[in-house]
């Protein structure tokens, strides 16, 4: 028995191709839920790792950034979880489907570049409270926002901060004199800051998590 084949070894092979794409693309659309949600679950650990929010969350250690922002007691859990949170709310996969010749996007989006969903955060903020002497200073401290995109720049003129059992935080109050800054080891500007540097060589456990789901 003898079969003849009509079609060019070109056609054959765009049908070979448009079948194994058409599997591909139906599988990752398949999985891309449990692929968004592996990633969340991630999040929280890359994020948590941080010197940044170990440091935050140091409640009354003298120079921790819990004392030098004067955070209330659990104040920092708040914002750290309100973080979290708002960072894993964002993650986003964006497929656009592979076309015959296997071009085609896969996008993984984690966190805003304008993060405006951690900057609106009310826990980043310290309001109307006393910085130091509540007769000679009262203001509003949006610490998140010095903490993410304001690098080294000064937060506070005429004052700096003094480690010791005293204060909000219990770790540290402001007295006249000088001025206070994010210790340059913490600062972080928009591009490089205690989120990003969460992601950073995060490519391979990505790539691990598609390859676990798919």
């Amino acid at each position: 028995m003898y079969i003849d084949i009509l079609d060019s070894n070109r056609q054959i092979e765009k049908r070979i191709n448009r079948s194994f794409v058409n599997a591909i693309n139906k599988r990752i659309k398949q999985k891309l839920s449990i692929i968004n949600r592996e990633i969340k679950n991630r999040i929280p650990s890359w994020i948590s790792s941080q010197e940044e929010v170990t440091s935050l969350s140091a409640n009354g250690l003298q120079g921790s950034l819990n004392a030098q922002f004067g955070l209330v007691p659990g104040q920092a859990a708040t914002a750290v979880a309100q973080i979290i949170d708002a960072v894993a709310n964002s993650t986003e996969i964006r497929f656009s489907g592979f076309a015959e010749n296997f071009s085609g996007t896969l996008e993984v989006l984690i966190q805003p570049k304008d993060f405006t969903n951690l900057l609106t955060l009310s826990s980043g903020f310290i309001f109307n409270t006393s910085l130091a002497d509540p007769s000679s200073y009262q203001g509003e401290l949006h610490w998140l926002d010095w903490l993410l995109t304001k690098g080294d720049a000064v937060i506070v003129v005429g004052y700096t901060y003094i480690p010791e059992n005293a204060g909000r935080s219990g770790g540290g109050t402001m007295k006249l004199g000088g001025s206070f800054r994010v210790d340059p080891a913490y600062s972080g500007t928009e591009n490089d800051n205690f989120i990003t540097r969460a992601f950073k060589n995060k490519d391979g456990e990505i790539t691990s998590i598609f390859r676990k789901v798919l």
